[in-house]
């Protein structure tokens, strides 16, 4: 333990020793209290924000030849546009280097190169693929969304073939034992149990992508980075926040969809919301699904799939019965069905039925909405007298043993 403890005291004191050396080494200094204020005014400007900016365009200085001004949404939907299609080119070619530089799917001889030549795409950053591809196509949204496939396709290749290193091969050998074929086996034996974690990358890129597309703007491959340096420098502080502000929204709802399908693909589960949407959703289908049933007087002790399942029949029923007489309404059809003994030659007396029928099931179902609001009501007051009685319970209990623990102790 004495020598543990040196060890991490002398490991300590040279990593404070570094930090002291890199803050000198930086020229850290605060500013003045002049700066400080205008910095302070600056915020205050920032934050003053142009809410008009989000849908018109407030045009630049004339000095500024650079930058040109579009709408806050206009530019969200171009970096959102942009992130989209480069983490797509990416992820395709990313997808085919991935099973090219891994040893486990194709022969070392191959593998190694493609592994060094996705090295060397991840050692160069994003931004410096932008300045090459500003060059080769023009300023543009373009020269982004070719800068982040790049980036992407060195990203996402080393995750792939991590991902094919770990896949289990008795699967595989035991399909191409079975007879498949090279693509089956491939199908069945590697896609099946890599995509969720694949797709579940290309997600976690994406979000990657979505943030660097303002760096790459700056570089003139895309209009976001060139419209906040555009209002920046010409002192345009509220549009300069409300570009901010939107990108800020923006960004934390990329990502809550991201994570939720990350979420869905990795762990197959949903958020809390979604699944009480989804029970809301079911809810309220199930009284019109039980109407139905009581309509056509079937068992109504069936579940929600039962019912479902039963409530698709009739809808097929109704519009795929192969009838030898085209001009026979679907009104005639779903009585038949209902098998009410009427006059069908006779209109009015079809659609009066008919709209007798509908008002039944209306009714039906507004009384199983009302049956299920007093059996949920009954099924809270019940779980909530059930927790009365088990917190008396535990405090009269708690109480006891208390009292036997005093009487022991006496004693």
């Amino acid at each position: 333990m004495p020598k543990t403890y040196i060890k991490r005291t002398i490991f300590f004191t040279i990593i404070l020793f570094l930090f002291i050396f890199l803050i000198k080494d930086i020229n850290f200094s605060l500013s003045s209290s002049s700066s400080i204020k205008n910095t302070n005014q600056r915020i205050l400007d920032i934050l003053n924000i142009n809410w008009e900016s989000l849908y018109y365009a407030n045009p630049l200085s004339v000095t500024n030849k650079t930058a040109q001004s579009y709408s806050v949404i206009h530019i969200l939907w171009e970096t959102l546009t942009i992130a989209i299609l480069g983490t797509v080119i990416g992820a395709v070619f990313a997808y085919i280097l991935g099973l090219l530089s891994s040893s486990k799917i194709v022969h070392p001889v191959i593998a190694k190169p493609i592994l060094c030549l996705t090295t060397l795409i991840r050692a160069i950053p994003t931004y410096m693929y932008a300045y090459i591809f500003v060059f080769a196509v023009g300023i543009g949204p373009f020269a982004g969304s070719l800068a982040l496939s790049i980036g992407t396709i060195g990203m996402l290749t080393k995750y792939y073939r991590e991902i094919y290193e770990t896949i289990n091969f008795k699967i595989v050998n035991q399909l191409k034992a079975l007879g498949l074929n090279k693509f089956q086996v491939f199908r069945y034996g590697v896609f099946a149990q890599t995509q969720n974690e694949i797709i579940s990358y290309i997600i976690y890129r994406f979000e990657i992508n979505f943030k660097e597309v303002a760096t790459l703007g700056i570089v003139g491959a895309g209009s976001l980075g060139k419209l906040l340096k555009g209002y920046f420098e010409e002192a345009l502080y509220p549009e300069f926040g409300a570009l901010v502000f939107s990108l800020i929204i923006f960004t934390l709802i990329v990502e809550s969809i991201s994570n939720t399908l990350r979420v869905k693909f990795l762990e197959n589960k949903n958020p809390k919301w979604i699944d009480l949407l989804i029970n809301k959703c079911q809810h309220y289908c199930f009284a019109t699904y039980k109407a139905t049933l009581k309509l056509f007087k079937k068992d109504l002790d069936m579940s929600y799939w039962q019912t479902n399942a039963f409530n698709s029949y009739v809808k097929s029923k109704i519009s795929l019965d192969k009838i030898p007489d085209k001009y026979i309404s679907k009104k005639v059809i779903f009585l038949k069905n209902l098998k009410i003994n009427i006059d069908y030659n006779d209109k009015v007396l079809v659609n009066q039925k008919y709209k007798e029928v509908i008002s039944l099931h209306k009714k039906y179902i507004k009384e199983f909405k009302d049956n299920r609001k007093l059996l949920v009501n009954q099924i809270n007051s019940q779980a909530q007298n059930y927790l009365k009685i088990a917190k008396t319970n535990y405090l009269n209990s708690k109480l006891e043993l208390e009292k036997n623990y005093k009487t022991k102790d006496k004693l």
